[in-house]
């Protein structure tokens, strides 16, 4: 299951069970509110009809949990629950208190409490199975769309592979045969076919997401050889390296096409006078610092197809982060106009 379809199966999954679950509560409430004045209903009548037994019996008449006082007295109060309950019955010429042991509703009204709760609790707990299923019936053809475009571009992308093969090859080959004049064209067409060549590699490791397994890696190597090809390629920039940390947690190959697309763009936009890259791996957190032109809106480079110059295609970042949060790396990057920009890389 996919990031999104996770994000999706547990949107739908929440929003059902929190919302039936609520309904069921505030019914199971609602329900014990009701039985309990019923129930108070019901001793009220019992007391009256103690009070009538005991007028029959020239009130020598006795019940467990019931007793009577005699008062010449016009205030009804009712205050419950207490240890006793008490009500007021007026006759021709006085006033009697009939008295009832708190435990004879409390008993009743436990056993209600009792039997909700273990209804509510086996409510809830179907509503959990529902929530699920309906959750997993929900993103099946969410789930089905993804992988026929993912088995599409997949098969696209690994036919991309021969043109893309045959263009830089015949470059090459043209290279040795051209005439200065035409250098320069050929010169635009390499350039492209990196271009491409590099779009091929960063949509093929997005998509092939299972191997994107995880393993303790050197990664102080593949960063001193891609740091060795860029200064190659960019012979006036200072490179700092300082890597602490000798082993991290991620895929070999995914990370190493996430630090080439942010070495590719500090170097792309590093500074004319003095430009230094900083690379530094110290706890766990991989740090890729420059002093270029820095960005505008740091917050919107992770967005597909957003870039602030023309070159480019806007999607290089997108997909880092995309293939980040495959490998549960957490990434940030920070920027300022004219001062540089900051990406961190977080290994769990």
């Amino acid at each position: 299951m996919t990031n999104h379809e996770k994000k999706a199966f547990y949107k739908i999954f929440f929003v059902y069970f929190i919302s039936v679950s609520a309904l069921v509560i505030i019914l199971a409430s609602v329900y014990i509110k009701e039985q309990k004045t019923q129930i108070l209903q019901k001793e009220s009548m019992n007391m009256y009809l103690y009070f009538l037994k005991l007028q029959n019996t020239n009130f020598k008449y006795q019940q467990d949990g019931y007793s009577y006082e005699m008062e010449v007295c016009s205030t009804v109060s009712n205050s419950l629950p207490q240890k006793i309950y008490d009500k007021y019955v007026k006759t021709y010429s006085d006033y009697y208190i009939i008295y009832m042991d708190a435990s004879i509703v409390d008993s009743q009204y436990d056993k209600v409490v009792s039997k909700v709760l273990w209804v509510k609790l086996v409510l809830l707990f179907i509503v959990l199975i529902l929530s699920y299923l309906l959750a997993s019936f929900s993103i099946r053809p969410l789930s089905q769309t993804i992988s026929h475009l993912d088995r599409f571009l997949s098969d696209l992308i690994h036919d991309l592979n021969t043109p893309i093969a045959s263009i830089r090859l015949n470059a090459q080959m043209l290279e040795k045969t051209v005439d200065e004049k035409s250098k320069t064209k050929l010169q635009r067409i390499q350039n492209s076919t990196k271009s491409i060549t590099a779009l091929y590699e960063n949509l093929k490791i997005n998509l092939d997401k299972t191997n994107l397994e995880k393993s303790n890696l050197e990664i102080k190597p593949l960063i001193d050889e891609m740091v060795a090809n860029y200064k190659q390629l960019n012979p006036d920039i200072c490179f700092e390296v300082n890597i602490q940390d000798d082993k991290v947690s991620t895929n070999k190959l995914a990370i190493q096409r996430v630090i080439d697309n942010i070495l590719s763009n500090s170097c792309k936009y590093s500074r004319q006078t003095d430009p230094t890259i900083n690379i530094t791996l110290s706890k766990k957190v991989l740090t890729i610092a420059d002093n270029g032109k820095g960005i505008k809106y740091p917050k919107k480079v992770f967005e597909r197809n957003y870039k602030e110059s023309k070159s480019g295609y806007g999607i290089g970042m997108h997909i880092v982060h995309r293939i980040c949060s495959n490998l549960s790396h957490n990434i940030e990057i920070t920027s300022k106009l004219d001062v540089g920009t900051s990406v961190k890389i977080e290994f769990s």
